[in-house]
């Protein structure tokens, strides 16, 4: 049964207004951050969805984009050098990007507000992110009460994770989402856990096979009774295939990296698999080494608690 009961309305309000707050604070007093890499992309991307309604651009969205970036500091990459990066992905003038479009899609309301508002349109990002941010902790007071709500915001505000809050780059969101996605599965709610999981699948693709794994567990767990999360568990797939199909419809291959030869189908030895943890230049615990404090943490306490004796 779902703990849904074990809400925090003081919880709740003090969320409210500390999204508010940072809102305020990155939207009306800080400039957008500065655009670089992938966050180039995801903005030509949002301009072209909000403005023609498709995810590719053209020669026209290119214009808007370069008019956009000659009026701001020089962190934009040019058109000419996002045309590169996309090499390979162009059908009849039409071009697509290595990076998927779902990002982008989801930042397109925001962006039309910002531009109703004659606000910046490059806050569109934080504003999703902010979002992101506020179903997080809705999610974790909502089953987990205020210790729930506590733990949370350490995460997304104690952490290497508040850097990207107003760039244009997926961490944050696929971040808040994971976590939303693990929240719910530790509730059954396995429905809402892979669509969760479908959408952060859509910027990272191996999530779907998370979200598959989630389904075969219920299925095991719960046997008949995982009739009752299927539409959510549907919908999860539905989006997490758009990717694939996206790029395979359109250019004859299940994932852009092999097409602009970004990445290669030869199998990869024990130093790569590892490299994002130990690597001394982008390995997780040579960044933040502390993060072997709360692992030894959690490990004792679930040593421990297997040890306890029953004095029952």
């Amino acid at each position: 049964m779902d703990d849904c009961g074990n809400r925090d309305p003081l919880g709740a309000v003090a969320c409210g207004i500390l999204l508010i707050l940072m809102a305020i604070g990155l939207v009306l007093v800080m400039e957008p951050a500065p655009r670089v890499g992938d966050g180039c992309e995801y903005f030509l991307m949002t301009m072209s969805l909000a403005e023609k309604g498709q995810p590719y651009s053209d020669p026209e969205v290119l214009a808007m984009y370069e008019a956009y970036q000659q009026s701001r500091d020089g962190s934009f990459l040019t058109g000419r050098d996002l045309e590169v990066y996309s090499n390979g992905l162009t059908l009849n003038g039409q071009r697509d990007f290595p990076h998927f479009w779902f990002f982008s899609l989801l930042c397109v309301p925001y962006y039309w507000f910002l531009k109703v508002l004659g606000g910046d349109i490059g806050h569109c990002f934080t504003l999703l992110n902010l979002t992101l941010l506020g179903l997080l902790l809705k999610v974790a007071s909502a089953n987990f009460g205020r210790r729930g709500l506590v733990v949370a915001t350490a995460l997304a505000l104690a952490s290497p994770l508040l850097w990207f809050v107003n760039k244009g780059h997926t961490e944050f969101f696929t971040v808040c989402l994971a976590t939303t996605g693990v929240i719910w599965f530790l509730k059954k709610q396995y429905g809402r856990t892979v669509l969760a999981l479908g959408i952060v699948s859509t910027q990272n693709p191996p999530f779907l096979l998370v979200a598959l794994l989630v389904v075969a567990l219920g299925i095991v767990r719960g046997g008949p009774k995982m009739v009752r999360h299927g539409v959510g568990c549907l919908a999860g797939m539905l989006v997490g295939c758009l990717h694939p199909l996206y790029y395979f419809i359109r250019h004859g291959n299940v994932t852009p990296q092999l097409i602009t030869g970004a990445a290669s189908g030869e199998g990869k030895g024990f130093r790569e698999w590892t490299c994002f943890i130990v690597d001394p230049d982008v390995g997780l615990f040579s960044n933040w080494p502390w993060l072997i404090v709360p692992l030894i943490a959690v490990l004792a306490v679930t040593f421990w608690k297997k040890q306890k004796p029953d004095w029952s």
